[in-house]
C-alpha cells in the first residue's frame, strides 16, 4: 500500500531466488496521489483527490478523469458541513453555471435528517438537545444511534422529590423519561412520605405487593411498620434446582428476591455440579483425560471426586526423556508422575543449544548454532559438540624446501583456517633424510644418497620415518653362502638396507654351517651330552666336545618349551639326573610378553598385546613382528564429505586399519563451504542450492564457481501461458534462478498478446 513497483524493477535483483518485504525498498518507489495532477482546462480536481492513488509515479499516465471532474459537475462541489452531503449521484448531476459556486448548495447536496427523527431502541432516549444534531444521511438509522441516543438517568440519580415526598424505595431502578429526568412528573420517582412503598425492609423481608397502596400508622414509616409494610423472603431451600445444578450447600439461609421463590432465583439458589477440573487427585494420580467432562452430581467432588475423576499416573522414574532433553535434577524422579504427552514437559528439561556457548580459545564456534548440549547449560564437557579447533599447522603446505616446525601439531594459524600466508610461521628449512636415524626394521630409501630427500618436520622426528625410510629387507631374502646356514628367526631380523648387502649381512643374517649340531657327545665325552642350541655353535677338531657337549644334570642340555626362555647361568641349577620337563623350573623361566616392549612410532600393538609372548625372557627389536602391527597409511583412507587429503607423503593412520572418526583429522583437512567467506556468485549466476556446496580447497576461488554456482537461465524456458507471449529480448533477459518460474519472472519476460 502506498507504492508502485519501480519502472526498471525488470533490471534490478532481489537479495536471494525469491523476493520477500526486505526488498522493498530496491523494488518500489512511492505512490503519487491525484492532487499532483495537473487538471485541464474545464476541469478540477475531485473533492476526494488527495486520496485517489495515480497509476504511475507521476500521475502523467494517469487518465485525468480518475483525479478530474468537469467545473460544471457537481462532484467537484463541496458541501456545507455539518448538515450538508453530497448527493451519491453528483458525477452526473450540473451546475446551474459553467462553475460551480454557492447557489449549487441544494443542486449538488442534500441537507441530512435530525436526531429528533430517531427512535432511539429501549433502553435509551433521545439525547437532550437532539433537535441540533446532525445524522450521517438524510435519514436518520441504527448507524446514528450512538450520535442520537443516550441511556437514561434514574430517579435517584437525577431527582430530587418535593416537600411531604421520597424516592421510591426502589428509585435506583427507575428509569428516566429523559435522559435526566429533567422534564419527568414527579409521581413517576416520588410518592408520599406514609405510603409502605417508601418503607425499607430488613435483609430477610421484601415489600409487599401494593405497598404503593399500604400506609404506614404515622406520618411517615418507622420500624413499627415491618409487618404492615414488608413479608417474609422466600428461601432457597424451596427451589427445585434444574437437573444440571445442585443446591447451594447452605440453601436454608440463602433468601429468594420476593416472598415466594421462582426461577428467577435459580442463579441465587443453585450452583454447578462439581467439575473433575476442580479436584486435586493425591499423588501418583492424575486427572482422567476426558474429566473437564466428567461431573460429581449431586456430591461434592471432596468425597467422590477420587473414584470419579482419577486414574494413576506413570512415575519419571520409568520415563526416557527423548534425546532433545535430560532428565530432572533436583528433585526425586520417583515423586514425579505424569501421563501421557505430558510426561516430556513434567520429567524432562530441554538441553540447551550451543547458541549462547563461548569456545575456548583456539576454537570456533560450529556453523549450527542449533547443535544441543549434554544438559540444560552448555559446560566444558560440549566444547566438542559446540567448536571446531582452530586448523594446526600441520594442515599448511610447505613450500620446496620447507618442512613444518617440530611443534606444527600444536601450533595455530593467524586466523582459524590455516592459509598460504601462514607458512612463514609454521614452516621452517627442511632437514636432509640423511640426518634421520632409521628405527630398527626400517632403512634409508635406496636413492637417499643426496640433500634432495627432506623431512616433513625440522628437526626429523619419528613421524618422518616413512618419509626417509622404507621397511628393511629381512634375513629371511639372505642367501648365505656355502659354509653358512641362516640364523633362526631370520624372517624377524633386517638386514642394513632396504636391500640385504653381502658384505654388510652376512654375519647379521647367516651362521657358520660347521655347527654342533652333528656332534655324538656321548661317544666321545662319557656322561655329557648335546647341548641344547648345537644349531647355534660351531666347532673345529679337538675342541667340539668343549664346544658342543654338557652335563647330563646341566640345563645347558634342555631345550625350555614354547612359552619359556633359559634363566641366566647364575640361576639354572642341575638336574638330578638327564633334565625332563619335571625340571622347567630349575632351567627355564617363562619368556617376556609383550607389554614389555614400546612399538615404534610407525607400528601400535597387535591385538591381545598383553598376552603375547616375545623369543626371549627379554623383549628387543627382534619382537618387532611378534608384538606389532605396522600403523596404515592415510594413502588408503577416503576423507569424508567436507574434506580433502592433506597433500603429505608418509601420513599414517592411528591403527593398523584406518577409521574415520580417528583418522579424518590426521589424514585430511576442511574444505571451505560455499556460503562461508567472501566468495559471491558472479553476475549471471546464482547460488547452487541443493548441490554439494563445499570448494576444493581450504578457500573458495574462482575456480569454485561451477561448484558454488548455478548459471541463470533465460526467459525463452517460460511457458508464458494462454493470452501472453515472450518479450522480444527473452533469449537474452535472464530470470531470476536457474530455472524460470512464472510466478516470479512471467512480468519480466513475458507480454499481453
Amino acid at each position: 500500500v502506498g507504492l508502485h513497483l519501480s519502472p526498471s524493477a525488470h533490471l534490478l535483483y532481489c537479495r536471494g531466488p525469491e523476493c520477500d518485504t526486505l526488498d522493498m525498498p530496491t523494488c518500489c518507489v512511492a505512490k503519487s496521489y491525484c492532487d499532483a495532477m495537473t487538471c485541464p482546462a474545464g476541469f478540477q480536481h475531485r473533492f476526494d483527490a488527495k486520496t485517489i492513488p495515480c497509476d504511475d509515479i507521476s500521475c502523467e499516465k494517469t487518465p485525468y478523469d480518475t483525479c478530474c471532474v468537469s467545473e460544471a459537475l457537481c462532484l467537484g462541489y463541496n458541501c456545507p458541513s455539518p448538515n450538508w452531503n453530497l448527493r451519491p449521484d453528483a458525477g452526473s448531476v450540473w451546475c446551474n453555471g459553467w462553475k460551480c459556486s454557492e447557489v449549487d448548495k441544494t443542486v449538488c447536496c442534500e441537507e441530512v435528517a435530525l436526531c429528533d427523527t430517531l427512535d432511539c431502541p429501549s433502553p435509551l432516549l433521545l439525547r437532550g438537545n437532539a433537535a441540533s444534531l446532525s445524522c450521517a444521511t438524510t435519514v436518520c438509522s441504527s448507524a446514528d444511534v450512538e450520535t442520537c441516543c443516550i441511556e437514561a438517568g434514574t430517579c435517584a440519580a437525577h431527582y430530587t422529590c418535593p416537600s411531604a415526598y421520597l424516592l421510591r424505595s426502589n428509585a435506583d431502578e427507575i428509569k428516566c423519561k429523559t435522559d435526566n429526568c429533567t422534564y419527568d412528573e414527579f409521581e413517576h420517582c416520588c410518592i408520599l412520605k406514609n405510603f409502605c412503598s417508601t418503607m425499607t425492609c430488613p435483609v430477610d423481608m421484601v415489600l409487599r405487593q401494593q405497598a404503593d397502596l399500604l400506609t404506614c400508622n404515622g406520618y411517615q414509616c418507622g420500624e413499627t411498620d415491618v409487618h404492615t409494610c414488608c413479608e417474609g423472603r422466600g428461601k432457597c431451600a424451596t427451589v427445585d434446582c434444574p437437573h444440571n445444578l445442585r443446591q447451594k450447600e447452605d440453601d436454608a439461609v440463602i433468601f429468594c428476591e420476593n416472598s415466594t421463590c421462582s426461577e428467577g432465583d435459580i442463579p441465587t439458589c443453585c450452583e454447578s455440579q462439581d467439575s473433575c477440573m476442580d479436584y486435586t487427585c493425591p499423588m501418583g494420580y492424575g486427572l482422567r483425560d476426558d474429566a473437564a467432562h466428567i461431573t460429581c452430581g449431586i456430591y461434592s467432588c471432596r468425597e467422590t471426586g477420587f473414584a470419579h475423576c482419577c486414574s494413576p499416573l506413570d512415575s519419571c522414574e520409568l520415563f526416557s526423556c527423548p534425546k532433545y532433553t535430560v532428565e530432572k535434577t533436583g528433585i526425586k524422579l520417583s515423586e514425579l508422575y505424569c501421563t501421557g504427552s505430558q510426561c516430556v514437559s513434567v520429567c524432562c528439561d530441554e538441553k540447551a543449544t550451543c547458541s549462547n556457548f563461548p569456545c575456548p580459545e583456539h576454537y570456533v564456534k560450529k556453523p549450527d548454532n542449533y547443535t544441543l548440549c549434554s544438559n540444560t547449560s552448555c559446560s566444558v564437557v560440549d566444547v566438542e559438540e559446540c567448536c571446531s579447533p582452530d586448523d594446526r599447522c600441520t594442515s599448511v603446505s610447505c613450500p620446496a624446501g620447507k618442512a613444518w616446525r617440530h611443534n606444527a601439531a600444536d601450533l595455530t594459524c593467524g586466523d582459524h583456517l590455516c592459509g598460504d600466508e601462514d607458512a612463514a610461521h609454521c614452516c621452517v628449512e627442511a632437514n636432509s633424510c640423511l640426518s634421520h636415524t632409521c628405527p630398527y626394521g626400517l632403512a634409508h630409501h635406496a636413492n637417499d644418497t643426496s640433500e634432495q630427500s627432506l623431512c616433513h618436520s625440522s628437526p626429523c622426528t619419528e613421524a618422518d620415518d616413512y618419509q626417509c625410510c622404507g621397511i628393511a629387507a629381512s634375513c629371511s631374502t639372505f642367501m648365505c653362502p656355502d659354509g653358512f646356514s641362516q640364523r633362526s628367526h631370520a624372517n624377524s631380523i633386517f638386514c642394513s638396507g632396504i636391500e640385504c648387502d653381502f658384505d654388510k649381512d652376512l654375519h647379521v643374517c647367516c651362521s657358520d654351517a660347521r655347527t654342533c649340531a652333528g656332534f655324538d657327545c656321548q661317544s666321545n665325552v662319557s656322561g655329557y651330552i648335546l647341548r641344547y642350541d648345537a644349531p647355534e655353535h660351531v666347532c673345529s677338531g679337538a675342541n667340539c666336545s668343549v664346544a658342543c657337549c654338557v652335563l647330563e644334570t646341566s640345563c645347558d642340555g634342555y631345550a625350555c618349551p614354547a612359552g619359556y626362555g633359559r634363566l641366566a647361568t647364575d640361576y639354572r641349577s642341575y638336574c638330578e639326573g638327564r633334565c625332563t620337563d619335571d625340571d622347567v623350573d630349575k632351567c627355564c623361566a617363562e619368556e617376556g610378553r609383550c607389554p614389555s616392549f614400546e612399538c615404534p612410532a610407525n607400528f601400535v600393538p597387535k591385538p591381545g598385546y598383553a598376552d603375547l609372548h616375545c623369543h626371549d625372557l627379554h623383549c628387543d627389536m627382534t619382537d618387532i613382528y611378534a608384538c606389532c602391527n605396522e600403523r596404515a597409511s592415510c594413502s588408503t583412507f577416503n576423507c569424508p564429505n567436507g574434506s580433502y587429503p592433506l597433500n603429505k607423503t608418509g601420513l599414517l593412520c592411528a591403527g593398523h586399519e584406518c577409521n574415520e572418526d580417528v583418522d579424518a583429522h590426521r589424514c585430511c583437512t576442511q574444505r571451505a563451504h560455499c556460503s562461508t567467506g567472501d566468495f559471491l556468485c558472479p553476475p549471471g549466476t546464482v547460488e547452487a542450492v541443493g548441490k554439494d556446496g563445499y570448494c576444493s580447497g581450504v578457500n573458495c576461488t574462482d575456480s569454485d564457481i561451477y561448484t558454488c554456482c548455478r548459471t541463470r537461465a533465460t526467459c525463452g524456458e517460460l511457458d508464458c501461458g494462454s493470452g501472453r507471449r515472450h518479450t522480444s529480448s527473452a533469449n537474452s533477459t535472464l530470470c531470476l534462478s536457474y530455472h524460470c518460474e512464472f510466478v516470479h519472472d512471467s512480468d519480466t519476460c513475458c507480454e499481453e498478446v
